[in-house]
């Protein structure tokens, strides 16, 4: 007998054989118009998972206007210049967020309920605001930029992209 008082080695008489396991899954490369710097972006049944050290990003849309997303997880939305450093955007940590402006990072806190963000690339002045599922603004930030807006997207620790829309003047 053995310290678990059985015989054969197991405890409570559970024994479990491990058979050449293989994990299957499915995962499809982002979206059209859509580009990876890195490693670890995939598209899934309804999100765009961005991992590790990836950016997923687009270029920016002709007369768009703004960029209002939906997200959950840890890591950063920006809009980048051609570089893809971010101009201006927010770090997610769940549900706390740290305004970004070139190399400055300023807490923004965790508005309750948030759940769009949205980013305005105006001219060198970025507008960061966060919003509630109605749409009411719960957060807003203005940061001044330099550099030339070129993309948007995401870079990650671990993010769930639930969908991004362009809004503006066609």
């Amino acid at each position: 007998m053995d310290s678990t008082g059985h015989a054969d080695g197991t405890a409570d008489g559970y024994l479990i054989y491990w058979d050449n396991p293989t994990v299957q899954y499915s995962a499809c490369p982002p979206p059209a118009g859509w580009s990876i710097s890195g490693r670890y972006v995939w598209q899934s049944y309804n999100y765009l998972l961005v991992t590790g050290s990836a950016t997923a990003y687009m270029p920016l849309v002709a007369n768009a206007l703004t960029y209002v997303a939906n997200f959950s997880g840890v890591g950063t939305y920006a809009v980048f210049d051609s570089s893809l450093s971010p101009t201006f955007g927010v770090s997610a940590s769940g549900s706390s967020f740290t305004v970004l402006c070139g190399g400055v990072s300023t807490p923004l806190g965790s508005p309750p309920a948030a759940m769009y963000i949205e980013l305005r690339p105006l001219n060198g002045l970025g507008d960061i605001i966060i919003r509630d599922q109605y749409g009411a603004i719960l957060a807003r930030y203005g940061c001044r930029y330099t550099a030339a807006p070129q993309y948007v997207g995401f870079r990650s620790g671990f993010l769930r992209v639930y969908n991004v829309t362009a809004l503006g003047v066609i």
